[in-house]
């Protein structure tokens, strides 16, 4: 998925595209732009930066190590999954995504969440401190759907970068974005395998039933 830049976007969410509450009380909403959609998608998910609670990612501090230790994964474990309803719900909000074979749906988000859960943690990491990598996942019932969506939403990058002003003054800022793919991949695989080393050697922390998915499915990133 492209990743777009919604700096000042959140305080101009009235411009957005209302949704009218029933049939009854207003008359649909115009055709709304893929971008739109997406950016959409994104500002009504996304919690209030200001606002977000970092006490959560402060590390524990005991005179027992081992106490600790077994407090911050335990931490971890509940930021990574209240990050995954929220990724869940962004992800049906995507146009097209419901459309696709709801196996297909499930491979998807658990392949990618990873990864963005990873990239929202970098982004939120720089608002704490103010080669193309796209490819078709491995199992999908519906490949050419998927292949149909990527395509609609990396041309629809592709359009922002090109006419959209701010991204005009960085150059090679769309093959940049698409760069990023890759290293995220990467960097949800190690992720993936520390989780694992954890689950298998500690007795004491069980992990979630969610993070046992990832880890005996092995799931092709």
């Amino acid at each position: 998925m492209g990743v777009v830049r919604t700096d000042g976007l959140k305080g101009r969410r009235g411009r957005l595209p209302s949704k009218p509450k029933s049939p009854q009380e207003s008359p649909p909403s115009p055709p709304v732009s893929l971008i739109t959609a997406l950016v959409r998608a994104h500002v009504d998910t996304c919690p209030d930066i200001p606002n977000l609670d970092y006490s959560q990612f402060q590390l524990s501090k005991t005179d027992d190590p081992s106490g600790g230790r077994e407090a911050n994964i335990k931490g971890f474990y509940t930021i990574l999954l209240q990050s995954m309803d929220v990724l869940r719900s962004w992800a049906e909000k995507i146009p097209g995504f419901s459309d696709l074979h709801k196996e297909d749906q499930e491979l998807l988000f658990q392949s990618a969440s990873l990864e963005l859960f990873v990239l929202k943690a970098a982004f939120r990491s720089v608002v704490r401190g103010q080669g193309s990598g796209v490819r078709v996942r491995h199992g999908l019932r519906e490949p050419e759907k998927m292949e149909e969506l990527q395509m609609k939403i990396i041309d629809c990058l592709r359009d922002h970068c090109t006419y959209n002003s701010e991204a005009q003054r960085k150059p090679h800022f769309f093959s940049r974005i698409l760069s990023k793919i890759a290293e995220l991949r990467t960097l949800s695989r190690e992720g993936l395998q520390c989780m694992t080393e954890v689950a298998k050697f500690d007795d004491v922390i069980s992990a979630p039933s969610v993070i046992q998915n990832y880890i005996s499915n092995q799931l092709p990133f």
